[in-house]
């Protein structure tokens, strides 16, 4: 393929937000590379009414946001981006609003080098849905180019666990029940004109989806084989 995930891997990160709104820390390695692009993905139980604030990388660099948080029946999901990230070992800080009731939260990260440093991403899809009977599914198609890679995440207010259809592969698979109940599953694929981001839940489900497909900083894309090293490394 062209397009890959380097320089980290992916972690996730299964937490609540107190009643004081104290942020989430999330321990993470930005390695060497060029190009760089960090993503955060955030679900959490909205029945406490929080919001985030702020998104932060070693304290001072602020995410910008993917677009509005969805909500499906209990959960929120929001995505955040940073494009040249500093290189090494920092937290990541989720901050969400202050008053609410304690919530469920899992935070997941994923840092890849290579990326366009203008447009760091460019077909980018959003979905809500609600199963009824099995199979337990939620797509999303996003538009993309064989150049790039596509993210998808999937987040949800149900106690589930997801598998991503053929081509894609698992960045994590995440489930918080303290303080309410919330999962989150990411997944990459690689890039094409059309990139179906389906996954399979292991139940009933309510769910939020956010897909993008993660531009390269050339045509001729990022030297194919290092994906599958990285992703090897990956860490929980």
């Amino acid at each position: 393929m062209g397009a890959s995930i380097l320089g980290s891997g992916a972690v996730d990160n299964t937490q609540s937000f107190d009643t004081g709104g104290s942020p989430i820390n999330t321990a993470f390695t930005v390695n060497s590379g060029s190009n760089l692009l960090l993503l955060v993905f955030v679900t959490w139980d909205n029945s406490s009414a929080h919001t985030i604030a702020s998104v932060k990388w070693n304290t001072t660099e602020t995410f910008s946001s993917l677009g509005a948080a969805l909500t499906s029946s209990g959960g929120n999901h929001q995505g955040f981006y940073l494009v040249n990230p500093t290189v090494g070992s920092y937290n990541v800080t989720v901050d969400p609003s202050t008053g609410a009731a304690a919530a469920s939260a899992v935070v997941g990260i994923v840092a890849l080098q290579g990326v366009h440093q203008t447009t760091p991403y460019s077909g980018h899809a959003t979905g809500t849905g609600a199963d009824a009977s099995a199979p337990y599914v939620s797509v999303l198609t996003v538009a993309s180019v064989t150049d790039s890679v596509v993210i998808a995440v999937h987040g949800s207010a149900q106690n589930v666990t997801g598998t991503p259809a053929s081509g894609g592969t698992e960045l994590w698979d995440a489930v918080r029940t303290t303080n309410g109940t919330v999962s989150q599953a990411a997944a990459w694929w690689a890039g094409a004109a059309s990139v179906v981001t389906d996954y399979t839940m292991s139940g009933l489900v309510n769910w939020a989806a956010r897909g993008l497909s993660v531009d390269a900083a050339a045509a001729s894309g990022i030297p194919a084989g290092v994906l599958a090293a990285i992703l090897d490394d990956e860490g929980d």
